[in-house]
């Protein structure tokens, strides 16, 4: 009669099923998956089996009265839904000649929760539609309403028809979401690579200029793009962000250094916003105290020769694993010398390190703890060398005002070491040499060389 048709879902529910375990035997996923949303949206616990020999499987391992209800494909792989039936009843025990078996094919209940289920896919696919349409890209759109208009059509068609659709319509989500968030990304670089053309442009060099116009150019024509394409632009408008950056440098030389200063994020502690930041650099966040980009003024002394308002600070906090210390790593610098300089301060003849990669030494700081004393280190970078800049003390300190200098690539000037010209051993044949990177070599080169354990240093 009528009892048959409607809502499955109605249908399930008064089943009385909340709260009680059902075993459901089907072997197709996606099947699968729709009839346990189902049933568990009548507070049902769902156990899956695969095929019917699994079913009898689970059910001769279960305790009496485990499961409340088997629903049973009858069409299954390995034993079909009907082997399956006889096998359980066939058991010598009570429970399994009792527990109900309701058989499913696909014209009865299985149809209509597939029904269900496309119909409910076809409307969140058109809804997401509707609501990003704007933010996805044209290719991305062809594929969701593709998925749509086939999901409509196979309403009417087989099973396996029905399947497909709401897999490709599932697809078409995930892609969307992907997509979506892909545009949005590169929307949100194109604003960021025009801030940096309009902030570096001025300084960089004509290339880097040449090469963010036309990644701009090719943001301004991404709608056609797929969303590989979309995250491949967006790491584009990232490297070429990065160049911008880089001063124009071509003649650097120890007469005419460039200032580089624009490579370290953040060099003074002040913040996008003027309100202090330690955006950019690295501190040992082990520390107590008032280690952090703080006002220059702890009420007890303001650090003279600082650059605005604030400064990093370690004040007031004890002595961490690892000390106090604040760094940041510098990327794409061009091969050549450089010099660092930084504003510290801390207690009379109390010692600070400053270094840059491997180059480095301590300074003793000569004033009262008011007066900030400016120092400084050489250093070399190799051709796509990474190199962290650190201040670092076993004591409290201040710092302020990270300032980066370029000299090119022909520069005189000599690396800092932090050590004095050790003499290397006269016999050399017993020596055991490495570099800075912890390689073994045979002869010494111009640099630090680590010889039988020591520093040694080779003008």
């Amino acid at each position: 009669g009528d009892e048959g048709m409607g809502d499955p879902l109605q249908r399930l529910e008064k089943m009385g099923l909340e709260g009680r375990r059902i075993l459901l035997a089907e072997d197709m996923e996606i099947n699968a998956e729709i009839a346990t949303d189902f049933l568990e949206m009548t507070g049902a616990q769902v156990d899956w089996a695969r095929d019917g020999a699994q079913a009898v499987e689970k059910l001769a391992a279960s305790p009496d009265d485990y499961y409340a209800l088997i629903f049973m494909d009858m069409q299954m792989p390995n034993m079909n839904g009907c082997e399956a039936a006889r096998a359980i009843r066939a058991m010598e025990r009570p429970y399994a000649k009792r527990i109900p078996i309701v058989a499913m094919t696909a014209n009865a209940f299985e149809e209509d929760i597939l029904d269900q289920e496309l119909a409910a896919k076809i409307e969140e696919l058109n809804t997401f539609i509707s609501e990003n349409e704007s933010l996805m890209t044209s290719p991305m759109i062809d594929q969701a309403t593709g998925a749509s208009e086939n999901g409509q059509k196979a309403q009417g068609g087989t099973t396996e028809d029905k399947a497909a659709a709401i897999n490709a319509i599932n697809k078409a989500l995930t892609d969307g979401a992907a997509n979506t968030e892909a545009y949005s990304t590169l929307n949100k670089k194109n604003e960021d690579l025009g801030l940096a053309l309009e902030q570096y442009g001025g300084n960089a060099s004509e290339a880097a200029v040449t090469e963010a116009n036309e990644v701009l150019s090719e943001i301004g024509n991404s709608a056609d793009m797929t969303t590989e394409e979309l995250i491949a632009l967006s790491e584009k408008a990232d490297d070429a962000m990065s160049k911008l950056k880089v001063p124009a440098h071509d003649n650097a030389s120890d007469a005419e250094p460039v200032d580089f200063t624009q490579m370290i994020d953040n060099p003074s502690f002040e913040g996008t916003d003027g309100a202090g930041s330690l955006d950019g650099w690295t501190w040992n966040t082990k520390a107590t105290g008032d280690t952090k980009a703080a006002d220059n003024s702890n009420g007890t002394y303001t650090m003279e020769n600082c650059d605005g308002a604030y400064v990093f600070n370690t004040w007031n906090g004890s002595l961490p694993e690892g000390g106090f210390f604040v760094s940041q790593t510098l990327k794409n610098l061009p091969a050549g010398t450089y010099e660092l300089k930084a504003v510290l301060a801390s207690d009379k003849d109390k010692v600070i390190n400053l270094t840059a990669g491997a180059n480095g030494t301590d300074f003793t700081m000569e004033n009262e703890k008011g007066v900030g004393q400016e120092v400084s280190i050489i250093f070399v970078v190799e051709e796509g060398q990474e190199i962290e800049i650190k201040a670092s003390s076993e004591s409290w300190f201040k710092a302020d005002n990270f300032r980066l200098t370029y000299f090119g690539t022909k520069s005189e000037k000599e690396p800092t070491t932090g050590i004095d010209d050790i003499a290397a051993p006269t016999d050399m044949s017993k020596a055991v040499i490495y570099n800075l990177a912890g390689q073994r070599i045979q002869t010494l080169q111009k640099g630090i060389n680590i010889v039988n354990g020591k520093k040694v240093y080779v003008k």
